[in-house]
């Protein structure tokens, strides 16, 4: 009898702990996002008030004990289809301008209402204090009501001030930093590890890494574009605001730092590539290359691109007629078995200064 009394008291015991425990988790759950936002795994041993795991600053500790509901209020953190962080935040004035470059002195490209939803994807890389200053910008998808700039729901993007919205003043901007030589990112006074893909003799011979949604630790509070790694200053250098997209491999900028190649594609081959103007962010070229394991084919101020010679190209006017003339010539010269198994390609010479053409050759390549 003794016997089965304990019994009954231990399975208490553990369905009491299993409940409590279940309280606690589901507690945590509820701030994990928020608690995440502020910090996430951060590394110690630096003069840059680097916090551990286990102790958050006071500074921390009031964000996530007094600010959540308005944190929860103003925003809806949404994570993007391929990792990354984005926000959807209200326009709370009417007449806002949408800006085309992060600068009160930017092209106006319209003006959004109150009331309005936009996604923020990014702050501005200005190194001062970003709330209640006129130069803090947040960086927004546009969609179709922007036809000049808009390109696609990927690549149209534009800024607004973050004074124009109902933004949480104590969400600061996050900056780039050297941490232990290694490279890392601060938010809110945590300094915490990233990892991103170097693009090695990007610009100017200095490695390069790409900053937005796409990236799988990005939050939205991070300065987005392209950023070239001065290792040996210990420097990190802000080239662009244009970013990659989901789906792209590189990116690349001239050392004018007039011009960004981006690729596009997900698979390998005849791959896709846009060429945009940093200070307009348009696009001046869209075609394709022939991805190889060396990326690229570039030549000083020359790179190869191609035009793929097939009925649904030339229907879409995807080929030049000039380019369509080359490829039946050089159609004649193959055989019927060739024809039918394979693609016929026209490489042309593409001069970045100029973005004329100029024949090269034409190859055949696996039917795809």
């Amino acid at each position: 009898m003794k016997i089965k009394m304990m019994f009954f008291v231990v399975i208490l015991t553990l369905l009491f702990f299993s409940c409590k425990n279940k309280e606690n988790i589901v507690s945590e759950t509820k701030n994990s996002l928020f608690k995440n936002f502020i910090s996430q795994h951060s590394i110690t041993n630096s003069d840059d008030a680097i916090h551990d795991e286990i102790k958050k600053t006071e500074d921390d500790s009031y964000l996530i004990k007094n600010h959540q509901e308005e944190y929860e209020k103003f925003f809806k953190i949404n994570e993007s289809e391929y990792f990354g962080t984005t926000a959807s935040i209200s326009i709370n004035s009417d007449d806002t301008n949408v800006y085309l470059q992060p600068n009160p002195n930017s092209k106006v490209l319209g003006t959004l209402r109150k009331g309005d939803i936009v996604k923020v994807c990014g702050f501005s890389s200005s190194n001062e204090e970003i709330f209640n200053h006129e130069k803090c910008f947040l960086k927004i998808i546009i969609n179709k009501d922007f036809p000049e700039y808009y390109h696609d729901d990927y690549t149209s993007v534009a800024w607004i001030k973050n004074s124009d919205t109902d933004i949480d003043s104590n969400i600061s901007l996050s900056k780039f930093i050297f941490s232990d030589s290694k490279i890392c990112i601060k938010r809110n006074n945590v300094v915490s590890k990233v990892s991103f893909d170097i693009i090695e003799n990007g610009y100017k011979n200095f490695p390069i890494f790409i900053w937005c949604s796409c990236s799988k630790d990005f939050m939205f509070n991070d300065p987005v574009g392209i950023f070239a790694i001065d290792y040996k200053n210990e420097e990190i250098i802000h080239l662009s605001d244009i970013g990659c997209i989901e789906e792209s491999a590189w990116s690349y900028v001239t050392d004018d730092q007039r011009l960004i190649l981006e690729d596009f594609g997900t698979y390998f081959g005849l791959r896709g590539l846009k060429i945009f103007e940093i200070d307009t962010n348009k696009i001046l070229y869209s075609g394709l290359y022939l991805g190889t394991y060396g990326g690229l084919q570039k030549e000083d101020s020359n790179i190869t691109v191609v035009e793929r010679y097939s009925e649904w190209d030339i229907q879409n006017n995807m080929i030049s007629n000039e380019s369509i003339k080359k490829a039946e010539q050089y159609r004649e010269s193959l055989s019927e078995d060739e024809v039918n198994s394979s693609e016929i390609i026209v490489l042309n010479r593409l001069n970045l200064e100029t973005l004329e053409k100029s024949f090269i050759r034409c190859e055949l390549i696996p039917e795809i």
